[in-house]
């Protein structure tokens, strides 16, 4: 019998970080919408098994949207999973209130989602690659879609954060160095941080590696120099694409 699963979210460069979390079998249908409006347009919510959503979606009240879901599916099988921002504790909570059953945070808890999954669908089922993937698998280097807050409408105010991001990138290249080599309080400190940064400016790839390092310093693993000279080349391609982008805006708006 065939599962339908179905993921929402307004930005593709997410909706395939969650389709990665989906494993590969024939007997599972899996669809990406960009908003519920689309969601609701193609798809009958009685025959959906599992959603993958995000709490917060443009011009949606999060609860609001969960408790909708929850009550349409009703107390099935249906299982809805929902993504929150890094930080977004009272999202996490408010999600789960909402009728949730489990929420995530985009970017940090992929084993997490991946390892649901699994449950999820059985222990046969084989999960699609993580890790060093490559460039289409991958998460973007960057993605203005992604920016979080108000920046979103607002693109001349985009390319000042972006700037402004690249600037202070510039004078922590040092200091990340150290933090990758270290294993104490302030290095997870600094990689957690730099991590909130990249996830907000939408340098995604960059997020999702930083918060990696920074999971095996607290699990109490050294990195190799491999990986991080692999880590500051993602860097400094992000700040090449970073740079590109925000020059493209200039040329057009003069």
């Amino acid at each position: 019998m065939c599962r339908n699963i179905a993921i929402v979210d307004h930005s593709p460069a997410w909706q395939r970080w969650l389709e990665r979390a989906v494993p590969d079998r024939s007997d599972l249908n899996l669809t990406s919408f960009d908003s519920p409006k689309a969601l609701l347009r193609s798809f009958r919510l009685c025959e959906v098994d599992l959603l993958i959503v995000a709490y917060r979606l443009p011009d949606i009240d999060g609860f609001s949207w969960i408790s909708a879901l929850r009550e349409t599916v009703g107390s099935s099988q249906a299982r809805i999973i929902a993504l929150v921002s890094r930080d977004d504790e009272v999202g996490r909570s408010m999600a789960v209130l909402a009728g949730a059953n489990v929420a995530y945070r985009k970017g940090i808890d992929g084993d997490l989602l991946r390892q649901d999954m699994l449950r999820w669908v059985g222990s046969d089922a084989i999960p699609q690659p993580h890790g060093k993937a490559d460039g289409q698998a991958a998460l973007p280097l960057f993605d203005p879609r992604s920016f979080e807050g108000p920046e979103q409408a607002e693109l001349p105010r985009q390319r000042c954060v972006v700037l402004g991001f690249l600037e202070r990138l510039n004078s922590k290249l040092s200091l990340l160095r150290l933090a990758c080599m270290g294993q104490d309080g302030r290095a997870v400190q600094i990689l957690g941080e730099f991590a909130h940064e990249c996830r907000a400016v939408g340098a995604l790839r960059a997020c999702e590696r930083t918060e990696g390092i920074r999971q095996e310093l607290l699990a109490g693993a050294t990195q190799p120099g491999d990986v991080v000279v692999d880590y500051f080349d993602i860097l400094v391609r992000t700040a090449r694409a970073m740079a590109e982008w925000s020059l493209k805006g200039t040329r057009a708006d003069s």
